[in-house]
């Protein structure tokens, strides 16, 4: 994708290496995060429509995972078929976990070779959200 978009223009996602979000917020319909550069300490703001967080492998829930969980009251992490992490009836947003779920989802969850049907999965629950739409 991120090839297509250089070739075919105009690039809309690029890949933050060493980059860590300190904060985030709504502001006017899009996602507000406050990003740090992990080499030059900077903090700069970057206004998203969509974020996609990738927190490198490791087979153990995320920390980050296991804080929200905390700080939204949840007291078991439960993930979706879909692998949408289960954040109650009155959340808006949605977070999804790919690697950290053979428990629940088999041996194959880590694989990399298995993410395309894991990223179609991960779509078509994020477009069923956003339309209301049940498939």
């Amino acid at each position: 994708m991120l090839y297509q978009q250089k070739t075919l223009g105009p690039q809309r996602s690029w890949v933050r290496p060493m980059t860590e979000v300190v904060a985030a917020r709504v502001e006017n319909d899009e996602v507000v995060l406050d990003l740090r550069d992990r080499m030059s300490g900077k903090v700069e703001p970057l206004h998203c429509d969509l974020v996609l967080l990738g927190t490198g492998y490791d087979p153990r829930m995320p920390w980050l995972v296991r804080d929200l969980a905390e700080r939204a009251g949840i007291d078991e992490i439960n993930v979706s078929r879909s692998y949408r992490l289960d954040l109650g009836e009155s959340a808006w947003g949605a977070l999804y976990l790919q690697g950290v779920n053979e428990e629940t989802h088999g041996i194959a969850d880590s694989l990399i070779s298995v993410i395309a049907h894991r990223s179609q999965d991960i779509l078509a629950d994020l477009l069923t959200r956003r339309t209301g739409v049940m498939s």
